[in-house]
């Protein structure tokens, strides 16, 4: 096995959310962390398409007079989806939506604002790419919480955003 997820699962996935998602039984739910769990998953898998497909599910306009948008977690599964449009080639769009995400961004429960926070250094860096002072300032903030939470995974993400950044200069 190569470490990739089989693309059997990714269907699953895929049909699973396209059901859940469009059962008027779910249109009046509220939004939950358990929504946020399956795109941030996929977006550590680095599924950019599968991601963008699930966030879209989600954010459909069918949902939005229905589910609770102000709480924190619908607000960063509004910056996944930017990101994942970003990765998925949709550069202009994400931009755009990341702009008006991102000015409106709330706190986090003290609970997660570490994890968010961390999260958040690694999306905002991508769209600050152009300016590399801002870009190494992310990548830098997100590298000092990923070590103060001990999370190795995202340690070596960061780690790795730095060198490509410092190979860049």
């Amino acid at each position: 096995n190569d470490g990739r997820i089989p693309a059997s699962l990714l269907d699953y996935i895929s049909n699973f959310a396209h059901e859940y998602y469009n059962s008027s039984d779910n249109l009046s739910a509220a939004f939950t962390y358990g929504d946020i769990i399956l795109a941030d998953s996929l977006f550590l898998a680095e599924q950019w398409h599968l991601v963008k497909d699930i966030c879209e599910l989600i954010l459909n306009d069918k949902h939005h007079g229905h589910r609770k948008q102000v709480n924190e977690y619908y607000q960063q599964l509004q910056l996944l989806y930017a990101y994942a449009l970003l990765r998925a080639g949709y550069t202009k769009k994400a931009h755009d939506y990341f702009a008006q995400v991102s000015e409106h961004r709330e706190a986090f429960p003290i609970c997660a604002t570490n994890y968010w926070n961390m999260r958040y250094c690694e999306i905002a860096a991508a769209f600050a790419s152009a300016d590399s002072d801002i870009h190494s300032d992310f990548i830098k903030k997100g590298l000092a919480i990923s070590k103060y939470l001990k999370f190795s995974c995202f340690e070596k993400r960061f780690q790795q955003m730095l060198r490509r950044l410092k190979t860049r200069w």
